[in-house]
């Protein structure tokens, strides 16, 4: 745009320069064309005068960081990024202010000569845009301070965040390459006293192997910036096991069928009737009890002893045998029956009869006895020692079989009539 400009002015002058002499020359003859020429050469000094002012002088609205160039390689810029940005104030046209950024401009300051210590270094700042002049750099000098370069080799810590879920357990991690190269400016690398690498746990459920940044930590932990680290990365391997639980439960018999009919099952006894479940936590927590494999009582009429094996959920065992002893206790179904059964008269004295009504003898015990019971098995008496002729209230004594039991006896006393 400036040269463009320039060569506009310089076609203008000659233009005003040739048509002064011509005006000059011909003024005699024409006074007009004197006038025309005079208006013509106002209106093409206007023009240029228009154009000049698009260039617009000011300062840029956003600060320049500043490129440092030429470093020696012993030396490291300390604190890193303690080298300010400048302010630059620039002319350019109009239109190109609206299409500057801060990549338009690149501000240099050259370390070449520079030394150990604290120095000032110029700025010298460069526009992309060939139409932009800088007319002022602010501060048009930085300092700089420049330390000896340091490098440490650290061993590698690895740190552990979080923790595995409920029912796993990490180990010792490993880490490789063991050691990182530290480097930077000497009082930088004074404060790291570590390097670490980090690895979080939350829902692992195997083991973990990560590439991790490796971070230089001061004494109070905190990272240190403006370091390099060689390798960056390194491999985290953590093992990440299953924890096996125990857990004790009872143990509940599987039955199916029903005993021969007049029998029940009394009774059921497992040995053991407690055992120890092992498994991961995720399977065992939500096991109450076990159960055995399906034993028939189906037609029983005695007790049996059986050896049965537990019924285990995928990934649980048992601590010792996976099976238990069940003792199936089979009864006879308990029920009653009444008898109608004529008293025998005991100590009737000689010549004398005696009569009595039955008695209705209630009686219980198991239903196979109580069906298989003869009445004669059962004893009524009535004890006549002492008495003659006459009535009598008399009590009936019972004697029944093995296995049952006297309900009542109705009614409980009965008219003797003794007579001749």
């Amino acid at each position: 745009m400036l040269q463009r400009t320039t060569e506009r002015l310089g076609t203008v002058l000659w233009v005003v320069g040739f048509l002064a002499v011509e005006t000059l020359r011909s003024v005699r003859e024409n006074y007009r064309l004197a006038i025309i020429s005079l208006a013509l050469a106002v209106a093409l000094w206007f023009f240029v005068g228009t154009d000049q002012t698009l260039s617009r002088q000011g300062t840029f609205p956003v600060q320049i960081p500043v490129e440092l160039v030429n470093k020696p390689a012993y030396l490291e810029v300390y604190p890193p990024g303690s080298v300010e940005p400048v302010t630059v104030r620039i002319s350019a046209p109009e239109d190109s202010w609206s299409r500057l950024r801060p990549t338009s401009f690149r501000a240099v300051a050259d370390l070449r000569n520079a030394k150990e210590g604290v120095q000032q270094v110029p700025v010298q700042v460069t526009s992309s845009d060939p139409d932009v002049r800088i007319l002022q750099v602010s501060p048009p000098a930085v300092t700089v301070r420049l330390e000896p370069i340091r490098e440490e080799t650290l061993t590698v810590r690895v740190e552990l965040e979080g923790s595995p879920p409920v029912g796993y357990i990490n180990r010792t991690p490993s880490v490789s390459p063991e050691t990182v190269k530290v480097r930077g400016a000497d009082p930088v690398v004074r404060q790291v006293r570590s390097a670490v690498a980090v690895v979080r746990l939350e829902s692992a459920r195997s083991t973990i192997v990560q590439n991790v940044p490796v971070r230089p930590i001061d004494a109070q932990g905190n990272p240190v910036s403006g370091l390099t680290v060689d390798p960056e990365l390194v491999t985290v391997r953590v093992p990440v096991d299953q924890v096996l639980v125990q857990r004790q439960v009872p143990v509940i018999v599987a039955v199916t069928g029903d005993p021969a009919p007049g029998y029940w099952l009394q009774s059921i006894t497992v040995d053991p009737a407690i055992v120890t479940i092992v498994g991961a936590s995720e399977a065992v927590e939500n096991i109450n009890n076990l159960r055995t494999e399906p034993i028939s009582i189906d037609g029983l009429t005695s007790t049996q002893v059986r050896n049965v094996r537990l019924t285990l959920p995928d990934g649980v065992t048992v601590l010792g045998q996976p099976a238990v002893n069940v003792r199936l206790t089979i009864a006879p179904t308990s029920g009653t029956r009444t008898f109608q059964i004529a008293p025998m008269v005991l100590n009737l004295g000689p010549g004398l009869r005696a009569q009595v009504d039955p008695f209705n003898v209630t009686v219980a015990g198991p239903l196979p006895l109580l069906n298989a019971t003869d009445p004669q098995a059962i004893s009524v008496t009535v004890d006549a020692a002492g008495l003659g002729p006459g009535t009598y209230d008399v009590t009936p004594r019972v004697t029944l079989p093995d296995g049952l039991s006297l309900v009542r006896v109705q009614p409980a006393r009965r008219t003797l009539t003794i007579s001749r």
